[in-house]
């Protein structure tokens, strides 16, 4: 079974158990430094958007929190995700779906998600994201990776606004497909936090 193909199996098999969890599958990729593993991203199914942490269910790792509780943004919880990761591992081995021994890992997207289909990039027009191509673009000679802020779709075409490296001060447009790109990822922005006062800080 070709990398591929066995990301799509794992992918039809883990996508309706989500949801009967009360889950939305994020995406699905298969790690192969050390270990063959599969990481699977999922979250509450309620809408689209970052999460604020990183929650990671697999043998040996119970997450950098403990709570369990649901991110307010729809972030899986740490409980969620470990209960999804034993239930689909059952299921998994049940299918026998794996070449071998395998590692699961099953968290949330968390802020710098990557995006693995095209329908989910659409969601996410007028945010920044950096889009790393497989190939330069023309109209960027030696140019794979840029950041900017996603306008749209246009037909199968994304369209992003992005400041030219030369020339950080013009806007460019990069025209793109989804299969074009070797990896999208959201880019979280936070509003810069100034001390307050003037000349240094504040005396009491």
């Amino acid at each position: 079974m070709t990398h591929e193909t066995l990301t799509e199996a794992v992918t039809a098999l883990a996508a309706p158990l989500a949801r009967s969890t009360g889950l939305a599958l994020w995406g699905v990729e298969l790690m192969h430094s050390g270990r063959f593993g599969v990481r699977v991203f999922v979250e509450n199914e309620k809408k689209d958007g970052p999460d604020s942490r990183r929650n990671v269910a697999g043998p040996g790792n119970a997450g950098p929190d403990n709570s369990g509780a649901a991110d307010p943004v729809h972030g899986a919880g740490v409980e969620q995700c470990a209960e999804f990761s034993r239930l689909l591992g059952l299921a998994l081995d049940a299918e026998d779906l794996m070449p071998g021994p395998y590692v699961l890992e099953v968290s949330s997207p968390g802020l710098d998600r990557t995006f693995f289909n095209a329908d989910r990039l659409e969601q996410a027009a007028g945010h920044c994201v950096e889009v790393t191509l497989r190939a330069p673009d023309p109209a960027f000679p030696g140019r794979k990776r840029f950041r900017g802020v996603l306008l749209g779709s246009e037909g199968a075409d994304f369209v992003l606004r992005v400041g030219d490296e030369r020339n950080p001060d013009a806007d460019a447009v990069l025209r793109f497909t989804f299969a074009d790109a070797a990896k999208v990822r959201l880019v979280p922005l936070f509003p810069d936090k100034k001390s307050s006062g003037r000349g240094g800080k504040n005396k009491a």
